[in-house]
């Protein structure tokens, strides 16, 4: 019994590693990772274009607070703080450092990242971001951002003693 789960545990590492290798060697896969990275540098400068370009029409946001944001709000939020500052975006977007990118199919991608902020030289603090992507005419292009506050373990506990 023992050497049956060992040798179920083997294979089981070695599908995954194997799967693995090949997610991280699959084009698409690097072009959707590319696609984030070009998404937090258009954040952390306020580039409307370049984030227009990457967003799909129906783009739409769920913000920390659950409020559902459409595409026009996040550009002309951007808009407005780079014109508030030209030349200089008040976001300071410290990392959107991919955790795990999920391949659904040909033509969709789910990124869940971890991601730092501050804006105006407050430190909103640490985010679990999920950023859908799907194909669209070619290119990836960003279709959902889901954002969700990481709340520290400490925090979680003391909370919970609060509801009772």
């Amino acid at each position: 019994m023992v050497v049956r789960l060992l040798l179920a545990c083997a294979l089981l590492a070695t599908v995954s590693a194997r799967s693995n290798a090949q997610s991280r060697s699959d084009p698409s896969e690097q072009q959707v990772r590319a696609a984030v990275e070009a998404y937090g540098k258009h954040f952390r400068e306020c580039n409307v274009a370049g984030m227009n370009r990457l967003m799909a029409d129906n783009f739409g946001i769920v913000g920390t607070g659950g409020v559902v944001l459409p595409r026009t709000f996040w550009l002309e939020r951007l808009d407005l703080k780079k014109q508030q500052k030209p030349g200089v975006c008040d976001f300071d977007v410290v990392e959107i450092a991919p955790i795990q990118i999920k391949m659904l199919g040909k033509d969709a991608a789910m990124v869940v990242s971890n991601y730092e902020h501050s804006a105006s030289g407050r430190r909103v603090g640490s985010q679990i971001l999920t950023l859908v992507f799907a194909r669209q005419n070619g290119e990836w292009r960003a279709v959902e951002h889901i954002s969700t506050v990481v709340t520290p373990p400490n925090t979680r506990s003391a909370a919970a003693g609060a509801a009772k």
